[in-house]
C-alpha cells in the first residue's frame, strides 16, 4: 500500500486502506480508525518500526511544513497515533506491541528545541538543514519518550523505544550540496582531493545497511525489545539501567555497561538534556496533535483519561 510521509493526507489514507482490509460487513463495529475486533486476529499489528527519513531538504511538504520534520517525525507521529489502538488489541503484558523509532546523534546538534523552546520547529527564522534535520531527530526521541509514559499510564502493552543506528551507507545523503551532479567551480580539484583523503577513513566506520539495521531488528524480534522507554545504539540501551534490564542484558553487555559508566566524566553525553524533561516531552506531543490536526475522533482511546 502506498504511504508517502511528506503528506498526512497519504498518511490517513494509508491507515484507512490498512484498517479497511479488516472491516467486517456482518456488523458495524468497524469505523474510521477502529478495526473490528471480529477479524483483529486475521491481520495483527505487532511492531511498527518508524524509519523513514531524509537530509538537507530546504523545502516545505504540502501541508506546509518543514521538509524534514514533516517527513522524519510529524508523519510517524500521526501514523503511530493512527495505529495504537489497533496494536494494543492484540498485544499483551507478556508479548507486547512494539514501536520503534530512528533517532539519532544528531538530535545532540544544538537547536531551540534543546532548550525546551517549541517556538520555531519549523525552523523558520533561520533556515539551517542540519539544524533542522537535529532538531527532527530530537522530536523522534521525546516522541518516543512520551508514548512510552502514555502507555505506562493507560496499562496499554506497547513497548516504546527510540535507537541510534549510528553511520550506516545508504542514500540518506543524496540530497546534501555535494553530492548533487552540479560544477562545484574552481574548487572542484581541492573537493575531490580532500575526498580521496577523507572518504577511506569514512569508510572504516560507515557501516552497512544491514549493520546499521541490527539495534532494530533486536529490538523488534528479541526478548529485549520488551523493555520499554529506553534510547538504544550499538545494541544496548544508553539509559540507566535497573534490575530488571540488566537481567535482560548478557554479561559481556552488563560488563560494558559498568565500564561505560566509569568513562561517563570525560565521554561526551549520549542524550541531550532536555530528552529527560518530561514537560518537554507532553509540550511537544500537544504542539505535534496540533500540527498534524489531530482529530478527537483520531486519538488514541487507549490514552483517554489525563495526559
Amino acid at each position: 500500500m502506498p504511504l508517502e510521509l511528506d503528506s498526512l493526507a497519504s498518511v490517513r489514507r494509508f491507515v484507512e486502506d490498512f484498517l479497511a482490509m479488516q472491516a467486517c460487513k456482518s456488523c458495524r463495529e468497524h469505523s474510521r480508525y477502529r478495526p473490528c475486533s471480529n477479524r483483529l486476529a486475521e491481520l495483527p499489528l505487532h511492531c511498527l518500526v518508524l524509519n523513514a527519513g531524509v537530509m538537507a531538504l530546504p523545502q516545505e511538504t504540502v501541508d506546509g511544513h518543514e521538509y524534514q520534520l514533516a517527513v522524519n517525525y510529524l508523519g510517524h507521529f500521526l501514523l503511530a497515533n493512527l495505529l495504537v489502538d489497533h496494536m494494543a488489541a492484540t498485544a499483551s503484558p507478556r508479548d507486547p506491541g512494539r514501536i520503534i523509532s530512528l533517532s539519532s546523534s544528531a538530535h545532540l546538534i544544538p537547536s531551540a528545541l534543546q532548550r525546551g523552546d517549541l517556538s520555531d520547529l519549523q525552523s523558520a527564522s533561520k533556515y539551517a538543514p542540519w539544524q533542522a534535520y537535529g532538531q527532527a531527530k530530537l522530536c523522534n526521541l521525546l516522541f518516543a519518550y512520551e508514548l512510552d509514559r502514555r502507555c505506562r499510564f493507560g496499562g496499554i502493552p506497547i513497548a516504546s523505544n527510540a535507537i541510534h543506528p549510528g553511520a550506516v551507507a545508504t542514500e540518506l545523503k543524496r540530497h546534501l550540496p555535494q553530492n548533487q551532479e552540479e560544477d562545484k567551480g574552481p574548487l572542484e580539484g581541492v573537493y575531490q582531493a580532500l575526498k580521496s583523503v577523507v572518504q577511506p577513513l569514512l569508510d572504516l566506520i560507515v557501516q552497512s545497511p544491514e549493520e546499521g539495521a541490527r539495534t532494530t531488528v533486536l529490538l523488534a524480534t528479541s526478548e529485549q525489545g520488551k523493555l520499554s522507554g529506553y534510547y538504544w545504539q550499538d545494541g544496548r540501551p544508553s539509559a540507566s539501567l535497573d534490575t530488571e534490564v540488566q537481567g535482560l542484558l548478557p554479561p559481556p553487555l552488563r560488563a560494558l555497561r559498568i565500564l561505560s559508566r566509569l568513562l561517563k566524566a570525560v565521554a561526551p553525553p549520549e542524550k541531550a538534556a532536555t530528552s529527560y524533561d518530561t514537560e518537554t516531552w507532553r509540550d511537544l506531543w500537544r504542539e505535534s496533535e496540533r500540527l498534524v490536526g489531530l482529530e478527537a475522533s483520531e486519538k488514541p482511546s487507549a490514552f483517554a483519561g489525563p495526559p
